[in-house]
């Protein structure tokens, strides 16, 4: 994305979130009464959360172009690799976290759903062992270097350019100009 539309997209959530404090902060001044107060105070908490995870997203894309920025000028082709990886776990990240606190913010007890997700955490894992393979492989991929963004490669019958590495997988523009993913 273009700096200046990541600026511009930057100033708003935040502008939301401060309004949404300013409010929580002035809300003793107004003389509410009590069912109010237990109705509006919630809700101002969870459009605070909502507007600070939308900022956290906004904030990680400005992040991510200055990472970006200081790629292109580097010589190692390692970090070209590791911003769009450091993008999404820094999104990831700011969505599970912001997930938590507006679950805080609805009131709703966490330990049951974590004891649920554990147990069933199990099942995942028994089910998710191809994405575990491809991410010790995207793992493999950057830290040995057998190719980088750029480069020409044939990989099981696909030839072209590699356009991006992912957690998962690798993407290959072909000369026909079109994008295979091969699994890491």
């Amino acid at each position: 994305p273009h700096l200046v539309k990541i600026l511009k997209s930057v100033p708003r959530p935040a502008g939301l979130a401060a309004g949404g404090g300013v409010w929580l902060a002035l809300m003793p001044l107004f003389d509410l009464p009590a069912t109010a107060k237990r109705i509006i105070e919630p809700a101002v908490q969870i459009y605070i959360t909502i507007a600070v995870i939308w900022f956290g997203f906004k904030g990680t894309d400005l992040l991510a172009w200055i990472a970006e920025q200081k790629a292109k000028t580097s010589q190692n082709k390692l970090d070209d690799l590791l911003v769009p990886l450091l993008r999404k776990s820094l999104k990831a990240g700011v969505l599970v976290l912001g997930l938590v606190y507006l679950a805080d913010s609805m009131q709703i007890q966490l330990a049951p759903i974590i004891a649920i997700l554990s147990v069933g955490s199990l099942g995942v894992a028994f089910a998710a062992t191809d994405t575990i393979k491809n991410f010790f492989g995207s793992i493999t991929v950057i830290l040995d270097k057998p190719f980088q963004i750029g480069d020409w490669v044939i990989v099981d019958n696909v030839e072209g350019t590699v356009d991006s590495v992912g957690i998962r997988s690798t993407r290959i523009r072909t000369f026909y100009d079109t994008i295979v993913t091969i699994p890491n």
